[in-house]
């Protein structure tokens, strides 16, 4: 994941946002409907094993 290949490089790693509030902007916006957004923080879980 990132964070370990920035710690691999010795480099640090500063994030400007995260997940929870993108997808409530994106809400706000109109980008997302509420079950999209819900959608996303259940595969946000398990992306790997994800399926709907």
């Amino acid at each position: 994941d990132a964070q370990n290949a920035f710690a691999e490089k010795e480099c640090k790693l500063f994030t400007l946002s995260d997940y929870a509030h993108l997808l409530q902007v994106a809400e706000q916006r109109n980008t997302l409907t509420k079950d999209e957004a819900e959608t996303l923080v259940l595969w946000r879980q398990d992306p790997k094993n994800w399926g709907i």
